[in-house]
């Protein structure tokens, strides 16, 4: 393996949480992989400490990693039809790629990678395309 795409520093999960390693998708060739290894990374931040929060991440983590790949990536453009292009959690509000190697992900993901990085925009999403939708993402994750 390319040592460049090599997993991001970004989504190489704590020992407490090592078992969940295999739902980051690296590299990330399409958007639904890169959304969905940082909502894995945003899951994972929260299962530090007890607390109803960290109990709550490690479910939903569970029951992510319990699903076919198939599935989860099913899962993965129903929750990113569902969220209003303008909301922070979509793509276009922070997605970067790799124009080399053509990953995307964050700029802290992608800054490895040799190439030029740069955001994407609507002409990047293709299945992943915004939909007109007023319905409000309650809580971040693949879970939810």
């Amino acid at each position: 393996m390319n040592k460049a795409l090599a997993i991001p520093l970004r989504y190489r999960l704590s020992e407490h949480i090592a078992q969940f390693q295999n739902l980051i998708q690296w590299p990330a060739r399409n958007i639904a992989d890169a959304w969905a290894n940082e909502m894995v990374r945003r899951l994972a931040d929260q299962t530090r400490g007890l607390s109803l929060t960290s109990i709550g991440a490690l479910e939903r983590l569970n029951r992510i990693q319990a699903l076919p790949l198939e599935e989860r990536r099913a899962m993965v453009f129903g929750a990113l039809a569902e969220i209003p292009v303008d909301s922070e959690l979509h793509p276009l509000a922070w997605m970067h790629k790799d124009q080399s190697t053509g990953c995307y992900g964050t700029p802290a993901a992608l800054a490895g990678l040799d190439g030029p990085v740069c955001r994407i925009d609507a002409s990047d999403l293709g299945d992943a395309a915004p939909q007109e939708s007023t319905s409000a993402v309650e809580q971040p994750g693949l879970g939810a």
